[in-house]
Order: C-alpha cells, then sequence, then structure tokens
C-alpha cells in the first residue's frame, strides 16, 4: 500500500473511537424545521441535517459549528432528490422522526448526548450509535454498536476482483483509487461505499474522501475518512428493505438506475490478440475478415469484435499510438463498416490513458499538475476530467475519429483503459485539481467522470438511436447508469479464476450488475496461457453463464479455430446454449435495469435468512431461476463440488433433470467441461432458435421449458435491442407468463402489452414441461383437447402434443399465433 500524508500510521487509522477523536456531537439544544425534514442544533453549534428521501430512506449530514451543510448537488453520485415530509415527536430524553408510509423508517436521537438508532417500522432496532459522529485532525469517523451476530454485503469489488468472500463480517476495508494494491497494480476495483446488512437496512457513504470501513473487526463498525485537512462532511443515506433486494432497488434509485447495454453486449465478444494470419503480418481488416469467416463458417456465434491497440494510428501499439485509424490497415472504414454490420456484427475502440497526450485536440494544460521529481513514464498523460473543458475535448475526439453518424465509421462502443493509472507518485492528495477540489476528494470519483465524458456527450451527439456501450476498469458511486466496469488484467490462476466468480456477485451488489471480465484470464509472462482446461472450464463454461462473455488477453489464442478439437467443442455446446438462453439473459438484463436487481445473484440477495446463503460465495443465481456453481478447480479434472441448493421443492440438474430435494448442502459431481447448473421447480426459461448473431435471431418462435414442482411467473420483455427507445418513448412489449402447479396444472401465456419497431405480431410457441411422474391423462390448448402422441411431430412447424417416457418430458407446440391473445395450456394428472 502507498504511503501519503493522510496515512500517517495504519496502527492508528482506526475508528474515531479508536484514533482519539477530540470533537464529539453534544447535548440537543434545539430542533427546527429545515427543508422537507429537521436540523437538531447541539449546545455546542453542531447540527444534523436529517431529509427523507423517500418512505425507506433518511438522508443525515453533520457538520460542526460554523460549517455549512454541503448543497445536494456538491457530489454526483445521488441523483434522487429529497421526497415526502418527516413526522416528529418531542418527548423528555429524546427525539423522534418517522418517514412516511406504513414500511418507514423510526429515527431515534437522545438528547444528552446526541446519539442516534434506526428502527423499522415495526419498532425492531437495526443499528444504534456507540459513540457517533467524531472529527478529529484529518479525519471524520462514524461508529455503531457492533453485533457479532451482523452479516453484510457490498461495500464494492475488490482489485482485480480477487476476492474469495461477500461476508464482510469481521473484517476491515481501505478501498479507494490507487490503492489495495496486489501483484501488478491496483485495476479494476468498484469503489462504491454502500453496504447491505441482514437486519435489513443499508447504509450509503454519500462522501468521495478516501475511507476505511471496520464491519465487526476488532469489534468495531463504521467509517473513518481521511479528509487531509480539506472541508468534508459526515453524509450519509440510510435505507431499509427490508430485504436485500428492496435496498438494491432503492440503492439504484438513490444514485440512478444501471444503464441497459445493447443486446449485442450479451452475445460472444472476441479480441485481436490472436496471431496474424500466416505470411501476413498486420492484424488489420483482412484478419478481422478472414477470422470471421472461417468462425462463422464453423458454426460458432460471435456479437462484438473488441479492437485491442492494433488498428490506431502511430503504430498500433499501447504506448505511442493514438486514437485514430491506421489508414494503411483499414483505407476505407466506412466499407469495413458495411461489411461487419452485414455480418450481424458490432466493433468496440479502445483508448489507454496514455494515449490521449497524442490524440487529436490534446493539450498539455489538460493534464493533472504533477509533483516535481515524478518519474512515471505516462505523467503527462493524466487528463483532469474534473474540468468540463477536458471532458468536452474527449467526447469531440471520439466524434471527430470515429462516432460522428456521417462519418458512417467503424464504432459502436468504447473501452476506456487505464483510467487508474493516475500515480499517487506524482499527483498527492494535496494536489489540487481542475475543479477547485483535492485529489482526495476527487481521485474517488475519477471513473465516474472519465464515463460521465462519454456518456454525456454520447446521449447529447448520438441521441436515443444506439445505446451507449462503455467500458472501463473500474468503477464509482452512481457509475452504473454511466457505463460498466471490468476487473482488469487478471492471471491465469486458481485465485483469479475463483475471484471472478465471487466479484460477479460483488459487482451487481455494488449497483453493476453487467460484469464484464477477461475470461479465462488476460496474461502471466511466466506461465503462457489459458490451458486448455483453464479455458475450457473458465472462459467458456463459466463465463458463457457471466452477464458479459469477452475471452481476452495475450499469450494462447482465445479463438476456437486456434485451439484443439476440446476446445472448439466446448465453445460449440455453450456458445450454442448462451444464444439459445438470449430471451432469459436479456430478461435478467432489463430487470437489473428495473429495479438493481443482478443478473449473477448473491445467494444471501436472496436468502438472507438462511446460514448457508452467506458460507457459499462461490456459487450463485442465474436470473431467477437457474442456480450456479462453477467447477472449483480448473486444472482438467473431474471433482466433488460442495453445493448448497436453497429451500425448494426440488431443483432440476440442468442437463439430464435429475431432481434433488432443495434446503440442503449436497456433494455433485463436477465433470471437467460440464458447468454445475440447477433449474428451480416452478421455472419458466424461455429459449429461441440458435443463430450467429444476436441481431437474427428470431422472435417468431420461442420455446418455454417449464419446470413442474412449484408455481412460477417469468415475464418476457422485448425491445429493439440497440436504441434508449425502450425508456424514452416506451417502446418495449412485455409478455407475463403463468405456471400453476397441481394435479391438474396450468400455464398461461398473456396477451403480449405494448411493442416497438420490428416486432412480430405473431409466433409459434415451444412449451416443455419438464418433470411429470406419467404422461398426462388429458392436455388441452385454449380448451382444445390434443392427443398426446409418443413422438414429436415429424414436421418441423407442425402444432401437436408428445409425451417422452424416457426424459419425463411433455411437448406441446403450436402454429403462430397473434401475440395480443392469451395461450393457456392445461395438463391433468400432473404429479406434484
Amino acid at each position: 500500500m502507498r504511503l501519503r500524508t493522510s496515512l500517517v500510521s495504519l496502527a492508528l487509522l482506526m475508528l474515531p473511537c479508536a484514533a482519539g477523536a477530540q470533537e464529539r456531537l453534544a447535548a440537543l439544544r434545539s430542533v427546527h424545521p429545515h427543508a422537507n425534514g429537521f436540523v437538531l442544533e447541539s449546545v455546542s453549534g453542531q447540527r444534523l441535517y436529517v431529509r427523507s428521501y423517500g418512505p425507506a430512506m433518511l438522508r443525515l449530514q453533520w457538520v460542526r459549528a460554523g460549517e455549512a451543510p454541503f448543497p445536494d448537488e456538491h457530489y454526483e453520485a445521488i441523483i434522487a432528490r429529497p421526497e415526502g415530509r418527516l413526522a416528529i415527536r418531542e418527548e423528555p430524553g429524546r427525539v423522534l422522526i418517522e418517514t412516511p408510509g406504513p414500511s418507514g423508517v423510526r429515527l431515534e436521537v437522545t438528547r444528552d448526548p446526541m446519539r442516534l438508532a434506526f428502527h423499522g417500522h415495526d419498532g425492531r432496532l437495526l443499528l444504534g450509535e456507540r459513540d457517533g459522529v467524531g472529527w478529529s485532525a484529518g479525519r471524520i469517523g462514524l461508529d455503531f454498536v457492533a453485533d457479532t451476530a451482523e452479516h453484510f454485503l457490498g461495500w464494492g469489488q475488490k482489485t482485480f476482483g480477487y476476492m474469495d468472500r461477500l461476508d464482510l463480517r469481521g473484517t476491515r476495508i481501505r478501498r479507494n483509487y490507487e490503492e489495495e494494491r496486489i501483484d501488478r497494480g491496483v485495476q479494476g476495483n468498484l469503489l462504491v461505499p454502500f453496504l447491505i446488512s441482514s437486519k435489513g437496512y443499508g447504509l450509503f457513504l454519500n462522501s468521495p474522501f478516501p475511507n476505511e470501513a471496520s464491519f465487526g473487526d476488532r469489534g468495531e463498525f463504521g467509517v473513518t475518512l481521511d479528509t487531509n485537512g480539506f472541508p468534508a462532511r459526515m453524509d450519509v443515506v440510510f435505507l431499509y428493505g427490508p430485504t436485500p433486494a428492496a435496498l438494491l432497488d432503492r440503492y439504484t434509485r438513490l444514485t440512478g438506475r444501471p444503464r441497459l447495454p445493447p443486446k449485442w453486449a450479451f452475445g460472444l465478444q472476441l479480441s485481436d490478440n490472436d496471431p496474424p494470419l500466416p505470411g501476413h503480418e498486420p492484424i488489420d481488416e483482412l484478419w478481422w475478415k478472414t477470422m470471421v469467416t472461417r468462425h462463422r463458417a464453423a458454426g460458432f456465434p460471435l456479437d462484438q469484435m473488441v479492437y485491442d491497440n492494433d488498428w490506431r494510428a502511430g503504430g498500433g501499439g499501447r504506448v505511442g499510438s493514438r486514437f485514430e485509424f491506421d489508414r494503411v490497415k483499414y483505407p476505407d472504414p466506412p466499407e469495413f463498416r458495411r461489411w461487419y454490420m452485414a455480418q450481424g456484427l458490432t466493433l468496440t475502440l479502445d483508448l489507454n490513458l496514455n494515449n490521449v497526450k497524442e490524440s487529436w485536440g490534446w493539450k498539455p494544460s489538460y493534464n493533472i499538475p504533477v509533483v516535481p521529481g515524478c518519474t512515471y513514464a505516462f505523467k503527462d498523460a493524466f487528463p483532469d476530467y474534473s474540468r468540463p473543458d477536458v471532458r468536452r475535448w474527449l467526447w469531440r475526439l471520439f466524434w471527430k475519429e470515429a462516432l460522428d453518424p456521417a462519418l458512417h465509421y467503424p464504432g459502436d462502443g468504447l473501452w476506456l483503459d487505464e483510467s487508474d493509472e493516475i500515480q499517487s507518485s506524482c499527483v498527492p492528495d494535496s494536489t489540487i485539481v481542475g475543479n477547485g477540489r483535492s485529489w482526495a476528494e476527487t481521485r474517488n470519483t475519477y471513473y465516474f467522470l472519465n464515463a460521465e465524458a462519454v456518456v454525456n456527450g454520447w446521449d447529447s451527439g448520438i441521441g436515443e438511436a444506439r445505446r451507449p456501450y462503455v467500458w472501463l476498469r473500474g468503477g464509482s458511486a452512481g457509475g452504473q447508469r454511466l457505463a460498466i466496469h471490468w476487473t482488469g488484467d487478471t492471471y491465469f490462476d486458481q485465485r483469479a479464476y475463483v475471484g471472478q466468480i465471487v466479484s460477479a456477485q460483488a459487482s451487481g451488489l455494488a449497483g453493476y450488475p453487467y460484469f464484464n471480465h477477461d475470461a479465462g484470464g488476460f496474461s502471466d509472462s511466466e506461465h503462457p496461457g489459458p490451458r486448455d482446461s483453464v479455458y475450457i472450464n473458465w472462459g467458456i463454461a463459466f463465463a458463457s453463464f457471466a452477464p458479459i462473455w469477452r475471452p481476452h488477453g495475450y499469450g494462447l489464442p482465445r479463438w476456437p479455430l486456434n485451439r484443439d478439437s476440446a476446445v472448439q467443442a466446448a465453445m460449440m455446446r455453450y456458445g450454442h446454449l448462451r444464444y439459445q438462453l438470449m430471451p432469459y439473459i436479456y430478461a435478467a438484463a432489463h430487470v437489473a435495469h428495473d429495479i438493481g436487481l443482478p443478473m449473477a445473484r448473491a445467494l444471501a440477495l436472496v436468502y438472507p435468512s438462511e446460514a448457508d446463503a452467506w458460507s457459499h460465495p462461490r456459487q450463485y443465481l442465474w436470473g431467477d431461476a437457474m442456480l450456479v456453481a462453477p467447477s472449483p478447480a480448473i486444472d482438467g479434472r473431474d471433482t466433488l463440488a460442495e453445493v448448497w441448493l436453497p429451500p425448494a421443492a426440488r431443483w432440476y440438474y440442468f442437463w439430464n433433470d435429475s431432481v434433488f430435494a432443495g434446503g440442503r448442502v449436497i456433494r455433485h459431481p463436477a465433470r471437467f467441461g460440464e458447468l454445475p447448473v440447477w433449474v428451480r421447480a416452478g421455472a419458466i426459461i424461455p429459449r429461441q432458435e440458435f443463430a450467429l448473431s444476436t441481431a437474427w435471431l428470431s422472435d417468431r418462435a420461442l420455446t418455454l421449458d417449464v419446470y413442474a414442482g412449484a408455481d412460477g411467473t417469468f415475464t418476457l420483455p422485448e425491445d429493439d435491442g440497440v436504441s434508449e427507445r425502450y425508456r424514452t418513448r416506451g417502446e418495449l412489449r412485455r409478455t407475463r407468463i403463468a405456471y400453476r402447479d397441481g394435479a391438474r396444472s396450468r400455464l398461461v401465456i398473456g396477451a403480449a402489452a405494448g411493442s416497438y419497431a420490428g416486432a412480430s405480431a405473431a409466433r409459434s410457441w415451444t412449451i416443455r414441461l419438464h418433470g411429470l411422474a406419467a404422461a398426462p391423462a388429458t392436455a388441452t390448448l385454449n380448451g382444445r383437447r390434443l392427443d398426446v402422441l409418443p413422438a414429436p411431430p415429424a414436421t418441423k412447424g407442425t402444432a401437436g402434443a408428445s409425451w417422452s417416457v424416457a426424459d419425463r418430458l411433455l411437448t406441446i407446440t403450436t402454429l403462430p399465433l397473434p401475440v395480443g391473445r392469451p395461450l393457456t395450456l392445461e395438463v391433468s394428472r400432473l404429479s406434484p
């Protein structure tokens, strides 16, 4: 960890109770209305501002005598506005403040001294201060009474995603920009000081100053800000769920809903780091056309071409090149764009931080000031994104060289690499940057400012026609409404693999549900890779059940035709499955945008009252109905995996429909190359017919896999997959599907509500009902009795019903039917 003036001593860097705080809140003197809340003033002139942000959120800001509170717009993380009015009741010895509504929060403030306690709507104590807020030299702290039985989720994501646990109980975390150094540096961390408690509440620290938090370590629970002597405020939002899922909903209301990527982002993404073509050295448009043509001809899907360095003018290197097409490698960029669009493909362009000084329009004055004696090679490429003019310049660069629609140039996404490279040896916390604030106050927002420069420009320049797809090597609180992040240049080893499984969940808990990583690992100069076993189990199997599937890195090739037959078979298997499951995956992506619920969901997020949910971080729920428990090994061995099956009537093993009882831990064979996946009883999982690109997936036919044993529902969202019109104009179609289990089961596909450009007016359905004990006595479709045959119809597209004894599977097929009319399937004598 680096040394800075704010890190006087790790031994002293404690919460206020252990740091010799010089000032505490004194006794309460008065209470006055303020805006939509109240201000409570102590006899020493300190003040606590309390405001309502809805029925279950309280924002609290403490100031010392003579200080003014920071205005709402002082920081950009919070976009919600104050909402509702608080009720207050003054009693001897205490003041009670309540948010409106039946699910509200009650804040109890004792009079002497002023100390806070938060209660749920049922009166249950959720959280109470120990010594409360304290101010000392260069620090502000806030501490609470620690509960040894309490569990915690959240507080961002570790460098490189190297995490082995989700439960923060008993830990102390210092997670800030350019700290938490591991191996080759600090990359890919999420600086999101938001926690979720097992007691049903959440806390968001609305301050970008460097922080340290303790979650029961040494019996302490609280947070300390390092202010370096600059003006700072302890500004906290208390959220009440009571469920963890409700807390994520409230948090993403507070800081912004995650920006939904285009549908193609959920297809396979491959980059240009494989070897050149024989006898043809450059990685150029011929390389791409050749690789894509071979790949597609072999039957592999692909949606996104990821450009890493080679395309850029000035040599195409990581260093020294500039954001501009090399016109030798790409003599006719519009022609290349026409070609790849005809292939149903998209393309992301990258910019390394050091390239800014070589690129159009850069001025040395745009740089963050560096101290004399700084020896870092790229010290003159530290763009000061706190300045509006520098943010405008960055977007104009992208617009001029690629993204102006009038150019018809390649470019559908932007990869902002190395945003974590500002060095503390060159830019100490005392540096004043372009917004007039210290680097101490700014550095934890640097990822946000970088993303904001691009996405605000995209929204104003390109508009609703195309969704922004922007990704950075790191993220800040609130940045989920702009971009996604990825975890950085990981190794190929076991630690990195396990870390990505855990971080896929931690990312969602930080409000970033579209987890992105170098699938299979990035590089390791001492151990070239990834080996086949690593690539198959990690880069293909697990990664195909992660939000963004992007194998990328140096070493051995990632394109399947450059690997052996085992890799090719795995890529074919999981590639086809991923694209068939796209309706299910895209529905989970929409839910993440709508309410903040991640695509890869931590078990404790859904089952917080179950002890096993907190002790199994290496498995997760994929969407609402699938449980993924990646193999614990990546060395090619068959092994046994300890898997917790949450409470449910039954779980089906995805690959063969074997049935397992829920609410227990099992040891299950984890066979090399087979990702352990289960499906919950009552699940409704939609599929489409495979296509080589998401652009070519048809909405004219859908398959529903329905798993008997419990009731279930599913909502299918559909839009054009490209534009923002689902959000700006309501161009979105939703179809609600409900299954009722029992002796006479019933599946109702509701009438589709809404529409979008290009939506089909009719579709055929294939319904596959899994887990029946015996052939049904009767089956009716919209009241018409079906003859259940022992084999499926021989002619594709023919309506009918069939029963497979071996698979215990009932299959119903229909002809195309209007989507605006409901469809009801009833099956009798279904085994419960």
